[in-house]
């Protein structure tokens, strides 16, 4: 696990986006075209998302290299959140577009873990995604502590540890 605020070395191109200003992450495992990142504000614990390095911001627009390694990275994110947090249950998502419900406009996916009762009903991540990105916009809203990220992080990036791509 490590704290991320240099992104020179990613190429990325677009000052405005959350994933690609200069800006702390806490990085669970990298590939050559993908960060898996602990979400700041997760809706439960293990909450991660699958980030592309490069800037893009439409799924059919990446390149034939990133498409492959798109799935092997996701492959290792779920089976080490599954294996961090003892479930064999999760939610996989991709919002593309607005009337999709995305409001970073940087290609991500969201993996969480789920267990029987952790959000009240099995089709509640989606509402509870949308507060979370109703009180990300809030000022007020406290995202998970650094402290707690990195432990999370290290958590699962252990559990990616024995993966391979």
């Amino acid at each position: 696990v490590q704290k991320m605020n240099n992104y020179s070395e990613l190429h990325w191109d677009n000052d405005d986006c959350p994933f690609c200003k200069r800006d702390e992450l806490a990085v669970i495992f990298e590939t050559s075209c993908f960060l898996a990142i602990y979400n700041k504000f997760a809706i439960v614990p293990g909450h991660s998302l699958l980030i592309a390095k490069r800037h893009v911001t439409k799924y059919l627009t990446l390149d034939p290299e990133e498409s492959k390694e798109l799935f092997f990275a996701t492959r290792r994110l779920i089976s080490a959140v599954m294996r961090a947090y003892n479930t064999e249950t999760f939610d996989f998502a991709l919002q593309e577009g607005v009337p999709a419900g995305q409001t970073i406009k940087h290609l991500h996916f969201h993996v969480i873990p789920r267990k029987i009762n952790d959000l009240g009903s099995p089709d509640q991540w989606y509402p509870e995604l949308l507060k979370q990105k109703l009180e990300h916009k809030n000022p007020a809203k406290q995202q998970v502590p650094w402290s707690e990220m990195l432990k999370e992080a290290q958590r699962i990036g252990l559990a990616a540890s024995d993966e391979k791509i």
